[in-house]
């Protein structure tokens, strides 16, 4: 805004819209709102300085932009499988059945999960881009409830409390991880 030696105020305002914000590679949230400021010389006024504020706006971010930028993709899963799994284990130390649960039964579910997993990162390792990356990373955590509850299985040689609360993360976050996943590739 200017003011005129007459008291009057003027605006001139131009919003430009960034058409090739999907190909720049820095952080869209740092570039939602660009403001500079710069010094001209307004004829207009008789050769009087202006100052001229600019203000770039950006096309809003998609959902999947979103989670991607805030790394709200890794809180979320943590976040839900933490309060379903704190839930859910004191149910767990109450019921004793699982006892009877075969230890090679989970085991192999463990395993199998484990290579699904390892597949599923090999296919989807094929295009390699920032989002795939951060996507991989997710997907890879997923093995590590499953991983630890197998390995605990073994040191014992039976099911375990532990064992199956690992094994109920592993489950929760495996869902929750595959719907933010989803989400990002909408």
């Amino acid at each position: 805004m200017a003011i005129e030696p007459t008291g009057k105020n003027l605006t001139d305002m131009k919003i430009k819209v960034d058409e090739d914000v999907h190909t720049n590679t820095e952080s869209k949230i740092d570039q939602i709102i660009n403001i500079s400021v710069k010094t001209e010389e307004n004829t207009a006024w008789k050769n009087r300085e202006t100052l001229v504020i600019s203000i770039e706006l950006l096309p809003p971010l998609s959902i999947g932009d979103f989670l991607l930028e805030t790394k709200l993709i890794y809180i979320i899963p943590i976040a839900v499988t933490t309060l379903i799994v704190l839930w859910i284990s004191k149910k767990i130390d109450r019921v004793k059945e699982y006892r009877s649960l075969n230890a090679d039964d989970l085991l192999n579910a463990d395993a199998t999960i484990i290579a699904g997993v390892l597949i599923f990162l090999t296919i989807g390792s094929v295009e390699f881009s920032q989002i795939i990356n951060k996507i991989g990373i997710l997907t890879a955590s997923i093995v590590l409830p499953f991983a630890m509850a197998g390995v605990r299985m073994l040191i014992k040689g039976a099911v375990e409390s532990l064992g199956i609360k690992l094994m109920t993360a592993g489950f929760i976050y495996m869902m929750t991880s595959v719907v933010v996943i989803g989400f990002v590739n909408l």
